[in-house]
């Protein structure tokens, strides 16, 4: 029994609700300890832009990208985008990179992910907070030229994203 859990960035709400929490808890049981000891950590994936739908594209393409492998499929599933995942992994079966995000749907983003402008991602981010201890940042990278990587990482902190 461990002292804390970090989630994956695909773990949503749902997740932590129907898995994780229930798995500290029978961990926690079986080691005789309280399952509110043990710390939960929501990593999310980030992208903040003025325009909001560059940020959710952005973010949806570092969804694309982790849930392109079949390892992670129980994470989509649990979360109720059996389908995506599935056209998710053809398109990169496919190596189409750009199919890859747009199958991505809008309510895939909203519940892993928090993308938009400033003040949008800072209210998304304390949405996370319900169902976790502390929440990690993950700012988006996946297909981005290095100047707007870096441009997201600052711009997630400035949108009062916890340190």
């Amino acid at each position: 029994m461990s002292d804390g859990f970090i989630g994956h960035p695909l773990f949503t709400g749902r997740y932590f609700a129907e898995v994780v929490r229930p798995a500290i808890g029978a961990g926690a049981a079986r080691a005789g300890r309280d399952p509110a000891a043990v710390q939960v950590a929501a990593m999310v994936i980030c992208c903040v832009a003025d325009d909001e739908e560059q940020a959710r594209a952005e973010a949806a393409a570092q969804i694309a990208f982790y849930a392109a492998p079949r390892t992670y499929s129980t994470c989509v599933e649990v979360a109720g985008f059996a389908a995506a995942g599935e056209q998710i992994r053809a398109a990169f079966a496919a190596r189409d990179y750009e199919a890859m995000t747009r199958a991505v749907p809008d309510e895939m983003v909203s519940a892993m992910a928090a993308a938009g402008t400033p003040g949008q991602v800072a209210e998304q981010l304390a949405a996370f907070g319900e169902y976790a201890d502390h929440v990690i940042v993950y700012p988006a990278t996946f297909g981005m030229r290095q100047a707007r990587s870096h441009q997201v990482a600052q711009d997630v902190l400035a949108a009062g994203a916890p340190r």
